[in-house]
């Protein structure tokens, strides 16, 4: 009754409103429940339908995939529940050439060439600007950092493109370090047991080129086995972390190795930042860190806007994080300390708190 209902007012200007009352009325004449519960349950969906209304408005169009329900919302083909179109199609429906154009491969966006010529390119574009055009369009660094997991997927890729990378700033350069190894079964106390989605090096070619990093390394096997990252010399202490108030999730032997991959990836993705700089003679207004299977629904706020916060990192869980040049440090103070710790470790032990004491320490 209420997917009938939306269907009739989605289009008109108090489109929630009339959905509430259709859909209120058709449970009443079926004897749906309840006043009370007719009314919490009309309620309830009517503010999804108005949510989903809404990211349709801002975004144009999108397509959700419940992989689970099979159940799909396809706004661009114009119907409530239809069968998303096929990927190609999707991406040439939104104007997009990479299709027709010849692609790079992923090995390519990690070659030493490559990343010298845009260093040069970047070094070039920043002598030509003036100081009001870099301070509306700040140079910012964008670590892309994670497993693959639904990064394939073009409603991810191209909201991370238009939505995060472009909103950002017109000189966003994007260091990509992603895994497509790690697809085994996860176990997380609040969560339960979880599966990654298995990516291969063939499906993140498209997903690539659209983004256009300055690098990439895609790690599709183990190069380092996560056990060689531990600092044996340092200890990690369930009883600290419980009494400090921190997950102490990471702090078991099982659990380890992961934490301290996260880590170890934006340590290597910030070194190769820090290399970046070094060949373009620049140094970058900000440096940001997201995850490839992050989706972002509306457009960030630009670089510029982020940075009048002053002294403020500004931090979303490990989704996203954006910091002033000049604390930057803190992405690799935490392996910094990690690598050089011998007896018990009084710092952090989770990414998050990881990165924000990092901060906290540069002030």
């Amino acid at each position: 009754s209420c997917i009938t209902c939306w269907k009739i007012y989605n289009d008109s200007s108090a489109g929630v409103r009339k959905t509430w009352a259709c859909c209120f009325v058709h449970m009443r004449e079926n004897n749906g429940g309840s006043l009370k519960q007719r009314i919490l349950l009309v309620t309830v969906i009517t503010s999804i339908a108005g949510l989903v209304a809404l990211g349709v408005a801002t975004t144009g169009g999108f397509v959700v995939d419940y992989s689970i329900s099979k159940f799909y919302l396809s706004h661009t083909s114009g119907a409530l529940l239809q069968e998303p179109k096929k990927k190609k199609e999707w991406i040439e429906s939104k104007g997009n050439d990479h299709e027709k154009e010849e692609l790079l491969s992923v090995r390519e966006f990690g070659s030493e060439k490559r990343f010298h010529d845009v260093s040069l390119h970047a070094r070039s574009r920043a002598q030509s600007m003036s100081q009001e055009d870099r301070k509306e369009d700040p140079f910012v660094a964008l670590c892309l950092i994670g497993n693959a997991r639904t990064f394939t997927n073009p409603s991810v890729y191209w909201r991370l493109k238009h939505n995060l990378i472009n909103s950002l700033s017109k000189n966003t350069y994007v260091f990509a370090h992603i895994k497509t190894w790690d697809t085994g079964v996860k176990k997380q106390k609040d969560f339960g047991m979880f599966k990654s989605i298995p990516v291969s090096e063939k499906d993140l070619v498209l997903p690539i080129n659209v983004l256009c990093p300055s690098f990439a390394t895609v790690e599709a096997s183990r190069r380092v086995d996560p056990d060689q990252l531990i600092n044996t010399k340092c200890e990690f202490k369930k009883e600290y972390a419980k009494k400090v108030r921190q997950p102490d999730f990471f702090t078991n032997r099982e659990n380890m190795p992961r934490f301290l991959a996260i880590m170890n990836s934006m340590n290597n993705c910030y070194s190769t930042v820090l290399r970046f700089e070094k060949i373009a003679n620049i140094k970058f207004d900000a440096v940001a860190k997201t995850r490839p299977d992050a989706v972002f629904f509306f457009p960030s706020f630009t670089a510029h806007e982020l940075l009048l916060r002053g002294d403020l990192v500004t931090h979303f869980s490990d989704l996203f994080v954006f910091s002033p040049r000049r604390f930057s440090d803190g992405f690799s103070r935490w392996w910094d300390n990690y690598t050089s710790c011998e007896g018990p470790w009084y710092h952090a032990y989770f990414p998050e708190d990881a990165l924000r004491k990092g901060f906290e320490d540069l002030g």
